[in-house]
C-alpha cells in the first residue's frame, strides 16, 4: 500500500468507523496488501495494521488534499489490547485430523495415597462418542497416561504401569478410529514407579522419554536405544507445566490468568514468547488446565472441572473465539487425578 493509495482512501471513502476522546476517527480501507485500519487524531497519528496482523513500515506525514479537519499522517500499528491483531493468518502447515486422545488421570496421579485405581485413554472426535484405547484393568491395577499422536497421524503412543512392569506402547489409529497396527509394546527399564511420558521424533520413527536420572532416552520403535538426532525431543520438552503453553510453531504462548475485567474473572492469554501481540479471551466458567495445542496451532484445549469430572474444549485462539465441546463430564478417580498439559493430544491428519 503506498500513500497514494492512503490518500486516495481517506479522501474518497471518508469512512468514520469510531470518534473517541479528542476526535479519534477510524477509516478502512482496501488496497492490494488487504485491509487495513487507521486513525486520525486532528494534527497527530494515523495507526495501520493489515489483516495479516503485521504493522506497516511507517510512511511518513502526507499533508496535502486532505479533508477539513485531517491535518497530517504519520503510520503507525493500531489494534485492540483485549483483541489483538489475528495472530495466526498464515495458513498451517499441518493440519487437525479427527480424533483427539485423553488420558482420565494425570500421571503424577500414580503414586497417591488414595490407593490404586488406574487410568484409562479414550479417544473421541467432537460430536462423538469416546473409543476406549487403553482400559485400567478390572481391578484398577494399570496406568495409562500421557498419549501422543505421531506426527504423521498414524499412530498413538503412551505410557503404561501396570503389574507386569513400565511400558511405553504404540497402536495404530485408522480414520474411523478403529485401533489396529502397528501394536507395538517397549519395556522401560531404568525408570521410577511411574509409567514413562512418550514423546515423538519429527518423522515419526523414534520415541523418547525422561528415567529415573533425569536422563533422555531415544527408543527406536524396534526397541532400540538410539542416539539423539535432530527432531528428536529436548528434555524442556517434558515439561507439564501449562504456564506457559507453548504452540507447536514455537510463535504463540497461551497462559490461563484471573482477571478483573468485569464479566471476564479469568482469561486465556495468547501472545507471542515475547509478551507481544497479547490478546484476552474469555475463560469462564474459569479452566483449571490448558491440556494442550492442536495441531494448526489455531485451538487450545481447555480442561474444565464439573464437580467429580472434567469437560474439555476446544477453543480457538482467533475472533469469535468459537469454542467446541470434545469430551464431556469424564469422571475422574478423585479430586487430584484430573489430567491436565501434556495428557492430551489431537491427531494431526493422517499423512505417508
Amino acid at each position: 500500500m503506498n500513500r497514494t493509495m492512503l490518500l486516495n482512501a481517506a479522501v474518497a471513502l471518508g469512512f468514520v468507523a469510531a470518534t473517541v476522546a479528542a476526535s479519534l476517527l477510524a477509516i478502512g480501507c482496501t488496497g492490494a496488501s488487504g485491509t487495513s485500519a487507521f486513525a486520525v487524531r486532528g494534527a497527530s497519528t494515523v495507526a495501520v495494521t493489515t489483516t495479516s496482523g503485521k504493522p506497516l513500515r511507517p510512511l511518513g506525514r502526507l499533508n496535502r488534499q486532505l479533508p477539513a479537519g485531517l491535518h497530517a499522517l504519520d503510520l503507525i500499528a493500531l489494534y485492540s489490547a483485549n483483541t489483538g491483531p489475528t495472530l495466526s493468518r498464515r495458513k498451517p502447515t499441518v493440519l487437525n485430523g479427527e480424533w483427539v486422545a485423553y488420558a482420565t488421570a494425570a500421571p503424577g496421579d500414580q503414586p497417591s495415597y488414595y490407593g490404586w485405581s488406574g487410568s484409562d485413554v479414550f479417544i473421541t472426535r467432537p460430536g462423538g462418542q469416546p473409543k476406549l484405547v487403553a482400559g485400567r484393568g478390572s481391578r484398577g491395577e494399570t496406568w495409562n497416561v500421557c498419549p501422543a499422536f505421531s506426527p504423521n497421524g498414524r499412530m498413538l503412543a503412551f505410557g503404561r504401569r501396570g503389574p507386569h512392569g513400565r511400558t511405553l506402547r504404540v497402536v495404530g489409529v485408522g480414520s474411523d478410529g478403529t485401533i489396529g497396527p502397528p501394536r507395538i509394546t517397549l519395556a522401560v527399564p531404568q525408570i521410577n514407579e511411574l509409567a514413562p511420558c512418550p514423546k515423538w521424533s519429527a518423522d515419526s520413527s523414534r520415541l523418547a522419554y525422561i528415567d529415573t536420572r533425569q536422563k533422555l532416552v531415544v527408543r527406536g520403535l524396534d526397541g532400540s536405544r538410539q542416539p539423539r538426532r535432530v527432531g528428536d525431543p529436548r528434555l524442556g520438552d517434558f515439561n507439564q507445566d501449562d504456564s506457559p503453553a507453548v504452540g507447536p510453531s514455537g510463535r504463540l504462548v497461551a497462559r490461563r490468568e484471573l482477571v478483573s475485567t468485569s464479566g471476564m474473572p479469568c482469561a486465556l492469554v495468547v501472545s507471542r514468547p515475547d509478551g507481544s501481540h497479547t490478546r484476552l479471551i474469555s475463560d469462564q466458567p474459569c479452566s483449571y488446565a490448558i491440556g494442550g495445542w492442536s495441531p494448526d496451532g489455531r485451538k487450545l484445549f481447555v480442561m474444565r472441572d464439573v464437580g467429580g469430572g472434567f469437560t474439555m474444549r476446544a477453543v480457538s485462539v482467533n475472533a469469535p473465539f468459537t469454542s467446541t465441546p470434545i469430551a464431556i463430564n469424564v469422571r475422574v478417580n478423585h479430586a487430584r487425578s484430573w489430567p491436565g498439559y501434556g495428557d492430551v493430544s489431537w491427531q494431526p491428519i493422517p499423512r505417508r
